[in-house]
């Protein structure tokens, strides 16, 4: 599973990426249309909104989660979320995370 979570957040970062750079190659560094084009429509504002509030419960949850396993360098998946979003973060934070989980659980059976 653990290799899953590579996969998956390596996936993560180059889809988003890719269309975001196409937008940077086509319109430059303009954040007045990004946001325009971002909240153009219903459905565009439903994904919008919905990856905001996902982001936000995501760091909630990373912060409480990576100091319950003592897992270092936290921040990591706070920049990871903030640079490209849970597409990234998430699959990250799983793919480190689930040694710890290993350790702690094989620790506590001894």
């Amino acid at each position: 599973m653990r290799n899953l979570y590579l996969v998956v957040a390596i996936l993560g970062f180059v889809l988003p990426y890719y269309f975001f750079v196409s937008f940077l190659v086509e319109n430059g560094l303009d954040l007045r249309l990004l946001f325009s084009q971002l909240f153009a429509n219903h459905i565009s504002t439903f994904f919008a909104v919905d990856l905001i509030i996902t982001a936000i419960v995501f760091l909630i949850f990373v912060v409480r989660e990576a100091g319950g396993y003592g897992m270092r360098n936290w921040w990591v998946y706070i920049v990871a979320t903030l640079a490209v979003g849970p597409s990234l973060a998430l699959p990250l934070f799983l793919y480190f995370r689930e040694p710890r989980i290993k350790a702690l659980a094989s620790g506590a059976s001894q």
